[in-house]
């Protein structure tokens, strides 16, 4: 065990061991108690023998603010940008505002049919008819076994069943030209209407309206 020769040395080391406080947080400390744990340690020896230490004068240091009295001119903004600035904070301020916008219903429908798939079905479906209602962003399909005529018509009017038994009952109906000339647009169809047939070569959609 070593011992400190004098008290100076004692108080010292437990300034040190403290973390170098100031002697005036150091001395309220002691005063309520949170030193009485350590001996030797006592106001009297503090307010007699506090070491003025560069550590307490380095960890203490309150640095002077500078630009407080600055020397350079004040610019003084123009009016409309203040203005500006003003609007652009209101703008950045958080509002609860709704807002709603109206359209009106496409009434709209694509229809289309894939290519012959390279394994039949064990029901003997080769194709898919796909048709895309647009207000609702609805995708229905149904297996076709063929392209013939009635079966196109059956498919589609499966489809369009289906659509009129929830409401939708679109007006206009977009065809891929390239579809065969047995297509649901035939008079046999409950839900065709009248075709504008495209001249060939024109590789576009083909409009078709509906009852």
């Amino acid at each position: 065990v070593y011992e400190l020769p004098n008290q100076e040395q004692v108080v010292a080391w437990y300034h040190a061991a403290a973390g170098y406080p100031t002697k005036s947080t150091w001395l309220a400390a002691i005063a309520a108690g949170f030193f009485a744990t350590w001996p030797l340690l006592t106001a009297k020896a503090v307010r007699k023998h506090f070491p003025e230490s560069k550590e307490v004068s380095k960890g203490h240091m309150r640095r002077v603010k500078s630009g407080v009295r600055s020397t350079k001119a004040q610019v003084q903004e123009h009016p409309e940008v203040q203005v500006a600035e003003a609007n652009l904070a209101e703008l950045r301020r958080k509002h609860n505002d709704v807002y709603i916008q109206v359209r009106e219903t496409a009434d709209i429908i694509y229809s289309d049919q894939t290519g012959r798939f390279p394994v039949v079905s064990r029901e003997g479906h080769k194709y898919i008819m796909v048709l895309v209602e647009i207000d609702g962003n609805y995708i229905a399909m149904e297996p076709m076994k063929s392209r013939e005529t009635d079966e196109l018509i059956r498919v589609y009017t499966i489809i369009m069943d289906r659509l009129h038994a929830q409401g939708v009952k679109p007006k206009r109906q977009m065809l891929d030209n390239e579809a065969p000339r047995a297509s649901p647009t035939q008079p046999s169809s409950k839900h065709c209407g009248k075709s504008h047939p495209i001249r060939q070569g024109a590789h576009h959609r083909k409009h078709h309206w509906l009852r």
